[in-house]
């Protein structure tokens, strides 16, 4: 009497089923993390901030950088928007980009330029 052998039929095209499948996967999480990524930044904004600064005296040096940006005599508005960060910066004031809202001590100048 014959006793059956069980048979194993090995597919060629199923490791690169598999494989397909988890190519597919990968893609998608990767759109999705990078969706998740473009909205985060499209939701920061530019601040200024310095330690210990208060409101008043970044609106005070944010107004006379601003009159200085204004009154220089070269035309252009690239030109102005240097000049008012560069004061802002020789001011000890920086700019970073932040989650909308930013937080204490971090406040929104001039910022048509972005």
């Amino acid at each position: 009497m014959m006793t059956a052998t069980p048979t194993v039929e090995l597919s060629i095209a199923e490791p690169i089923r598999r494989g397909v499948t988890m190519s597919i996967r990968h893609a998608a999480h990767l759109v999705i993390v990078l969706s998740l990524l473009a909205a985060a930044l499209t939701s920061c904004k530019h601040y200024w901030g310095k330690p210990g600064a208060t409101a008043e005296q970044f609106n005070r040096d944010s107004t006379e950088c601003a009159k200085e940006a204004s009154s220089t005599s070269t035309v252009g508005y690239v030109r102005s928007e240097n000049i008012y960060k560069g004061c802002m910066r020789a001011r000890g004031w920086a700019r970073d980009q932040k989650m909308d809202p930013p937080g204490e001590g971090w406040f929104r100048g001039i910022e048509n330029w972005d």
